[in-house]
Formats: C-alpha cells, sequence, structure tokens
C-alpha cells in the first residue's frame, strides 16, 4: 500500500485495477511515426481485432483516434481481469504476428509485437472502463 500512497499522482485506479495514468500526445500518427512505427502494421492489428474479436474493433478506433495512450504495460490487478487481458491480448498477438513482415525491420521494431502490446492493453482498458461506466 505504501507504493501507491508514494505513486498515487501516476496511477488510475478502478474498483479492480490499478494502472499509470494515460499520458496525452498531440497525435496517435504522430507518435507513431516519429518512432519508426509502420502504420501498415497499425492496419493489420485493426484488421487482426476486427478478424478475432471484432467486438474490440470500434473501441481499437476510438483508441487510436483519441489524444491520450497508455504506455509500459504497468498495472495492478485482479487476476481474474489479468487472465482475461492476456487470453485476449495474445489471441490478436499469435495471429498478428504471423502477418507481420519484420525481415527490415530495425532493432527498434522488431518489438513492435511488444509496443502492440501496450496498444492492445489501452483498448482493452478502454472498454473495462465503458463496462464499469454502464454498471
Amino acid at each position: 500500500m505504501l507504493c501507491f500512497c508514494v505513486y498515487a499522482h501516476m496511477y488510475t485506479t478502478h474498483k479492480h485495477i490499478q494502472i499509470k495514468k494515460a499520458e496525452k500526445i498531440h497525435h496517435i500518427n504522430d507518435y507513431l511515426i516519429t518512432n519508426d512505427f509502420n502504420l501498415k502494421d497499425i492496419d493489420l492489428l485493426l484488421e487482426t481485432i476486427k478478424e478475432f474479436q471484432p467486438e474490440y474493433y470500434e473501441k481499437a478506433l476510438r483508441y487510436y483516434k483519441s489524444p491520450y495512450s497508455r504506455w509500459y504495460n504497468c498495472y495492478i490487478m485482479k487476476k481474474s481481469i489479468f487472465f482475461d487481458l492476456c487470453a485476449w491480448q495474445f489471441e490478436i498477438l499469435f495471429a498478428l504476428e504471423k502477418k507481420l513482415k519484420t525481415k527490415n525491420y530495425s532493432s527498434q521494431m522488431k518489438r513492435e509485437l511488444g509496443f502492440f502490446a501496450e496498444h492492445l492493453f489501452g483498448i482493452y482498458f478502454l472498454d473495462l472502463i465503458d463496462s464499469i461506466c454502464d454498471q
């Protein structure tokens, strides 16, 4: 509990989850381009979400249009939510990995699936917040 008190200004807390606060960015595409992302890979991610988890597709579009993003995959949550996140996230990531053509990627972008895991967490969290607010 001490860690939460010391770092409370850095985290968003809800009933069953505590995560690092979203960071404001000017525009997601500007961020992605300046950090060596291939925007076609974002399209592949969205296509994969639509194929494997279509109920999250609109949330994914909303997340990418938002001026906020969640980085670092840092969170404290109930085990049941964590397992649900992992099952959801890795189904998409494993399917996406088969579609990506990373042969000519920089060493930074060979970590792209890890970055996409951060994006997927932001999308998952957006859905979680919406479902909590609907209760």
